[in-house]
């Protein structure tokens, strides 16, 4: 970077314009005279060149810079009368350079100038930018290629790297600019520019001719990638890749082109995947086919699509609601408040307010009500963008607040009927199995976990003890739910312990 503006100091120097009038030091031996110094300002970044003038015979000289912005000076900044500096951001700046000598008598002799700066436009970027990628077969070995770039960053911002993704599915496969595929194409290659927080991505398709690798067997065929986008949320999916025998295990790698890349739950079957975005933009959402040659090697191909977003206001179109409030059976003022599932929503929270005062009560579903109502509760949607809310009620909780109530007098809430079939639940808490007494009416009985979700189902006569195997359930808090045929519920809670 030095090197490379040394020119402009010099013809500083030999161009200084008249009106630069000398200042005479103080030290007479040396015969100190300053003519002030020209910058250079690019962005965040500025080059100084000092113009001061002393007699040989005082020595060589030192230069001692401050920039005004309280950043310590980096030596491998500073080469004696050039300066280069990176301030964080726009303003005016008070940047001083102290010219110092020794006299032949060995006095120092030293002569202070300052002069204000402004740096106006300031992204701290350094102009990030790529014009062009070239792509270089070597000449000996068609599958290996050399990646050229032209553009990079302003001449003041050295600090900048440079990253290559060479499959083009988003994963920066490092710092090398040389690489050696096992097909003929088409690749994707992607090059990154990245400065702190800044960065630029660029890429280009290819093939290479004559590069026939260990995967030419594979034969591979192209994914053809298509985008059905509702609101945020977009369904991709793909036809037409495969590979010849014998290659074998095929495998999709989703990259949908922004940090929330989709998780399994985004993928129901490898051929198709859902995601949701959190803001308007293109993005380049990408799939890489593999399959395994006759070696035993990983052969890819990889496709892409442009995803254009445009009508995406940062909220999950997921509807929200509040689908019961479920009464403890033995303490009548506990009740449990089952939501509708917000499972494809990206970074969410529930918020629960049980007064329906507007007050946030914080994340617990479950709560201890004061008394038998009528009762409101809201649940509310917290994304990064914005909220999304539901209210239930007014309902009431019959038998609170007048005692414990006996177990057939079960009440899920206040829309649905209850039953007098008592429910036995042994032993309580439970590790491997849970038993279900029956009474009599035939009932299908859901375990249900603290989201409401249903995760073990199982159908049970009448008059009958059911065991049901949990041992694969996580530890936690979990709910019998029984349902009769003419949809009168009972409920009751139990803990699965390790």
């Amino acid at each position: 970077m030095k090197n490379g503006l040394l020119s402009l100091c010099f013809l500083a120097l030999l161009c200084l314009p008249q009106w630069l009038s000398a200042q005479e030091g103080d030290c007479e031996d040396c015969n100190v005279f300053l003519f002030g110094f020209t910058e250079v300002i690019d962005g965040c970044s500025a080059l100084f060149c000092a113009h001061f003038k002393s007699d040989k015979s005082c020595g060589e000289a030192t230069y001692e810079w401050d920039f005004g912005d309280g950043i310590p000076v980096n030596p491998d900044d500073i080469n004696g009368d050039l300066a280069s500096h990176h301030f964080n951001g726009n303003g005016t700046y008070n940047v001083c350079v102290t010219y110092t000598v020794t006299s032949p008598l060995g006095e120092e002799c030293s002569l202070e100038h300052c002069e204000e700066i402004e740096i106006t436009d300031c992204n701290d970027c350094c102009g990030l930018q790529i014009d062009n990628i070239v792509i270089t077969q070597n000449p000996s070995d068609s599958c290996t290629v050399s990646i050229g770039v032209s553009g990079g960053a302003s001449n003041l911002c050295s600090d900048y790297e440079t990253l290559y993704d060479y499959d083009g599915d988003g994963t920066i496969d490092g710092i090398g600019s040389v690489h050696t595929y096992n097909t003929p194409g088409p690749h994707t290659a992607c090059v990154t520019l990245q400065k702190d927080s800044c960065e630029v991505t660029e890429c280009t398709t290819f093939e290479l001719e004559g590069c026939e690798g260990t995967c030419a067997e594979c034969n591979l065929q192209a994914p053809n990638l298509t985008a059905t986008i509702e609101g945020c949320k977009v369904y991709l999916s793909t036809w037409g890749e495969g590979a010849s025998d014998p290659c074998h295990s095929p495998s999709y790698n989703w990259n949908t082109g922004d940090p929330n890349s989709p998780d399994p739950d985004d993928v129901p079957i490898p051929d198709i995947a859902i995601h949701n975005y959190s803001e308007n933009g293109t993005y380049t959402a990408c799939l890489t086919y593999t399959v395994i040659n006759s070696l035993g090697e990983e052969c890819s191909i990889t496709s892409c699509i442009d995803v254009e977003i445009t009508d995406c206001d940062g909220c999950c179109d997921i509807p929200l609601e509040i689908l019961d409030v479920w009464q403890w059976s033995s303490n009548p003022c506990y009740g449990y408040i089952k939501v509708s599932s917000s499972d494809g929503c990206l970074d969410y929270e529930i918020l629960y307010d049980y007064d329906g005062d507007g007050t946030n009560d914080g994340t617990n579903p479950i709560h201890v009500f004061d008394g038998p109502g009528p009762h409101t509760v809201c649940v509310t949607r917290v994304e990064p963008n914005c909220e999304t809310s539901a209210c239930f009620g007014p309902f009431d909780m019959p038998g609170c607040g007048e005692g414990p109530k006996p177990k057939e007098e079960i009440r899920p809430s206040a829309r649905l009927s209850t039953t007098n079939s008592p429910l036995n639940v042994f032993p309580n808490p439970a590790k491997d199995i849970i038993n279900i007494s029956i009474g009599e009416s035939e009932r299908t009985i859901n375990i249900v976990d603290v989201s409401g979700q249903i995760v073990l189902k199982q159908e049970a006569a009448s008059n009958s003890i059911n065991s049901i195997d949990i041992a694969n359930l996580p530890l936690g808090i979990y709910f019998i739910q029984t349902i009769d045929p003419i949809g009168r519920t009972t409920l009751e809670r139990f803990v699965k312990i390790q």
